[in-house]
Formats: structure tokens, C-alpha cells, sequence
């Protein structure tokens, strides 16, 4: 089983920045993917990083 994590990309710094808009969280399943030589997964986890207001 394979399991990714999206919501999350590594600033120029090396810092963890928050990619949660769909275009973002799109290109984080598509990059593991194809890093991964994978048609599909089998889990894909959302990372919520930020001021996000909870439910």
C-alpha cells in the first residue's frame, strides 16, 4: 500500500509552506505520481498547514 501526503511544499529555504489551493494540491498527486512510476494510489492524505479555521 502507498500512502502520500499533499497540502505541503518546501520553500527555497527549506521551510515547510502551506499548498492548499486545488491547482496545488492537483500538481502534489500528479509529482508523486510520476516520482513514484504509479498510475494511481492507493492513499492520498491531506497536510492542512496554517490559519485554517476549524470545522
Amino acid at each position: 500500500m502507498i500512502v502520500i501526503k499533499v497540502g505541503a511544499r518546501r520553500g527555497e529555504d527549506a521551510s515547510w509552506l502551506p499548498a492548499l489551493e486545488p491547482e496545488d494540491i492537483r500538481q502534489g498527486v500528479h509529482d508523486n505520481l510520476r516520482n513514484l512510476g504509479l498510475e494511481a494510489l492507493d492513499v492520498v492524505n491531506l497536510r492542512v498547514m496554517g490559519d485554517i479555521p476549524a470545522p
